[in-house]
């Protein structure tokens, strides 16, 4: 029994260190889609982009708390809330909101970092 423990344990570790390596791609593509947001979009456009980086929150935050990035998945938590908020506001994204999740993804990259 003790075998299989120190597999799965083992096993966990090269999944852990195969995210940690690949957390850098991961943070381009969530500050990409973050970034591509932009004040000027019609409501509909920015839905989408908003979709996008919900999805993209979603998976980094549920990741990062498995495998033991727990700050990291708590923030990609918060974007994914915000951009759950601003899809249900039917309402186009003003410099406040986008500097709010700007802020956010420069957080995610600086926690990624340390």
């Amino acid at each position: 029994m003790n075998g299989g423990s120190e597999e799965l344990n083992r096993r966990l570790e090269e999944l852990k260190t195969a995210f940690a390596i690949s957390l850098a791609g991961r943070l381009d593509e969530f500050e990409l889609a973050g970034r591509s947001l932009n004040e000027g979009d019609d409501l509909s456009r920015q839905t989408e982009k908003l979709n996008k980086l919900f999805d993209i929150a979603h998976k980094l935050a549920g990741s990062a708390g498995t495998f033991g990035f727990k700050g990291l998945g708590d923030l990609a938590s918060e974007i994914e809330v915000l951009c759950d908020d601003f899809i249900a506001a039917e309402r186009s994204l003003n410099q406040a909101d986008l500097a709010e999740i700007f802020e956010k993804l420069v957080a995610c990259r600086k926690f990624s970092e340390s």
